[in-house]
């Protein structure tokens, strides 16, 4: 079912977000949140029956969760890179001191 969903929210995106783009984004360019919920809209009408057929519920609050969420994944992912580096030089630190602190 995963792959299903992750299959269907690129294909919305892919096929839909740019009518949504056309009409929408064009008009109300509002720092970037208007391409945000064209692509959400657009994941979220594909993948709305797979949803209802599995779960049989859907969320009502789940474009509003995905608008808010969005802009805060790319600082999250630099965040956690970034601790992954400083773990990585800590670790080569300690190899080449002879894993004294």
């Amino acid at each position: 079912m995963g792959f299903q969903l992750s299959f269907l929210a690129t294909l919305g995106i892919v096929l839909s977000s740019p009518f949504w783009e056309k009409s929408f984004v064009k008009k109300h360019k509002a720092l970037g949140i208007s391409e945000i919920v064209a692509m959400s809209i657009s994941a979220q009408i594909f993948v709305l029956p797979i949803i209802a057929y599995n779960f049989h519920i859907t969320s009502l609050i789940s474009l509003l969760a995905n608008v808010l969420i969005l802009p805060v994944i790319p600082i999250s992912m630099l965040w956690f890179l970034l601790l992954l580096a400083d773990l990585l030089f800590i670790s080569c630190r300690w190899f080449l001191r002879g894993w004294r602190i």
